[in-house]
Parts: C-alpha cells; structure tokens; sequence
C-alpha cells in the first residue's frame, strides 16, 4: 500500500495541542453503526467484560433531550448566517447532533429492554448493546472534539502528518500545514452554542481551517 493511500491511525488536531500533548494515546476504535457487538465476541466475554466495568450512570434520556434542544437552537441560528463557512459549520454541526440523538434512542431503548426482565434473553442482548453504546459514545464522542470544518490527520506510529494539499505525509517537526481558529464573527453565533454544548454534555466540537503559511493567517471569513 503507498504511503499516501494509508489509513491514519488517529486524527488529531496535534498542532494546537502542547508539545507534552502532541501525541495522545490512540482510543479505541469505535464501534460500527451497523453492529454494535463484534464479530465472534459471545455473551460469555461480554459478562467477563460487564464484571469488570462497572454499569454506567449516563443519563441518556436527559442527553437525548438536551442534544435535541441544541439541535433546534443550531438551525435556527443557521437563519441568520450571512456566509457560506458559517452555514457548513451549521449543517455539520445539525448532521453530528443528529448521529448523537439516533445513539441516545437506542441507548434508552435497550435500557428500557433492560430493565424490563419479562425476556432473560433480551434483557442480556439489551445490556451488552447498552455496554457498547457506552463505549462508542466515550471513544467516538467523549475521548476527542469532533470537526465541523477542517481536521488534520496524524499518524502516532510514525509521527507524521498528512497534508490535504500535497496528497503527502510530512514530520511532524517539519513546516507543514496546520489548524487556525475560525472567527466568532466568521461563524455567525455558532461559537457561543458549540460551548454549551461542550459545559452540558461533554461532547467538543470546534471549527478550524487548515492554513499553510504566515500569509494564511490572518482572520478570514472564507
């Protein structure tokens, strides 16, 4: 496989970390939509597993109707955006939410299988889905924020850095791209509802642009 077709093991906005942060340990891949327990994993490991982690207190509930609250306060300020960065932030921001809300639903359902207990059967399956919903929501949502405009790839094996541009990987010691800030002006009000969010759910987002050079630098409503 070229080194430019390879999958980077974990995206990370490394240069705006500080250098004892620049290259965090990798989470744990998140698990597929499409299935929410791994292949050959039986329920013998994940009641290995439950013993050794505890039940969540997450209030998914709560989450769902907080997060559907955020969403309808992202389109509304949507209405009011005067350029096209700040209404892709938006939308992005609208899509992600939405993700979130359709993993809280089936978070309350399999709680509520769970606790119902008229089906042996279907109270574990409800508890081993709840174990790895839990898990995607704390590697995918929790463990790092999630990018509304630009992110940069970072490969932690090798230290390198993929560039969008060149379609090449550089060190990360050399000059190469890296993440600016959009303005709270640029994003039409969406900076003040991305920090909410941050304070009531615990999910991070940001919007940043890739930049190139000292050229690049200077706030831009692009």
């Amino acid at each position: 496989m070229s080194r430019t077709s390879r999958f980077p093991q974990f995206s990370a906005d490394a240069r705006e970390a500080p250098p004892e942060n620049r290259h965090p340990r990798s989470p744990p891949q998140a698990v597929a939509s499409r299935s929410l327990t791994p292949r050959a994993y039986g329920a013998a490991a994940f009641r290995q597993n439950e013993r050794r982690h505890p039940k969540s207190d997450i209030d998914y509930l709560s989450l769902f109707t907080r997060l559907n609250g955020f969403r309808f306060i992202a389109r509304i300020s949507r209405v009011g955006c005067d350029n096209d960065l700040a209404r892709s932030a938006h939308d992005r921001l609208v899509a992600k939410l939405g993700d979130l809300i359709e993993l809280m639903i089936r978070a309350v359902e399999a709680q509520r299988c769970a606790r119902d207990g008229a089906d042996p059967a279907r109270a574990e399956q409800a508890a081993e889905d709840l174990y790895w919903i839990e898990a995607e929501f704390e590697h995918r949502w929790i463990a790092q924020p999630q990018p509304l405009l630009d992110h940069l790839d970072i490969d932690l094996a090798t230290q390198e850095i993929f560039d969008p541009r060149t379609r090449r990987w550089y060190a990360l010691a050399e000059c190469g791209p890296s993440l600016r800030e959009v303005s709270d002006r640029s994003l039409c009000g969406l900076r003040q509802i991305i920090d909410q969010i941050a304070c009531e759910t615990g999910v991070s987002f940001h919007a940043r642009r890739i930049v190139y050079g000292p050229a690049e630098l200077a706030p831009s409503g692009r």
